[in-house]
């Protein structure tokens, strides 16, 4: 009875243990990304796969290739599906980000109703994160209580 009692507590607490861990943890928050590590980032093209406002994912279109890429000294750049945009952020710390200004540089082309909708989403996005990280290929960018949440992966791939 004494071995069984045992046997039982060496196997249930780990179990309880490895439950307690993740309790209450984001899993939705990208794993940190540090000056180190953004040079790896920034030499990459990087595609948007999916957009997320409030929870929900917003349908995008395939024909409106959304793409990301920066630079380690605080320059992004990409196309928004028409436009081409421009912008400036710095890494504080180890995944906060902060933008250059509250709006980007863009052209100013006009292009389908549903590619100019899924761009302005877009564009109303980007501005709304404030983390940044890598979780395994993708790059997430994220408001802090992630009802934003931007998904990329590397568009050579």
């Amino acid at each position: 009875m004494r071995a069984q009692t045992l046997f039982t507590a060496l196997i249930a607490f780990p179990l309880l243990f490895a439950c307690q861990t993740n309790a209450g943890k984001d899993t939705n928050t990208p794993p940190p990304l540090t000056t180190t590590n953004l040079e790896e980032v920034c030499s990459h093209e990087w595609l948007l796969r999916s957009l997320e406002r409030d929870g929900k994912e917003i349908k995008l279109l395939l024909d409106g290739k959304i793409t990301f890429q920066c630079t380690t000294d605080g320059k992004v750049a990409g196309t928004a599906g028409v436009n081409q945009y421009n912008g400036s952020f710095k890494l504080q710390g180890e995944q906060t980000i902060e933008w250059g200004s509250s709006s980007f540089a863009m052209t100013m082309m006009a292009g389908p109703d549903a590619l100019m909708t899924q761009e302005k989403r877009y564009m109303d996005s980007l501005p709304k994160t404030q983390k940044l990280g890598m979780d395994g290929e993708h790059l997430v960018l994220s408001s802090d209580d992630n009802s934003v949440v931007l998904r990329f992966t590397d568009r050579s791939k």
